[in-house]
């Protein structure tokens, strides 16, 4: 996208491959809901990939970089690699 975006950390509450969503738990304990992006990339500890071997779990903690596409928060890359 062309932006804005906005970058949100936290950990993960809630994961659906099937809806292609993600919401996460930011650091002032606010749920926040991401479509996921047929785009996106997903950094791990294995290094950059894309969204098909994404398999977060509760807990972990994630970095989203997103913007607004029709009307809804997307995310475009998610960084696994950060400690909140």
């Amino acid at each position: 996208g062309a932006g804005p975006f906005t970058l949100t950390s936290g950990t993960v509450v809630n994961f659906s491959n099937g809806e292609r969503t993600l919401s996460i738990k930011d650091n002032s304990r606010v749920i926040k809901t991401f479509n996921i992006s047929s785009d996106l990339v997903v950094e791990t500890s294995t290094g950059a990939g894309e969204r098909t071997r994404f398999r977060p779990v509760k807990g972990d903690p994630v970095r989203v970089t997103a913007t607004m596409v029709n009307g809804s928060a997307t995310a475009l890359f998610i960084n696994t690699l950060v400690a909140n």
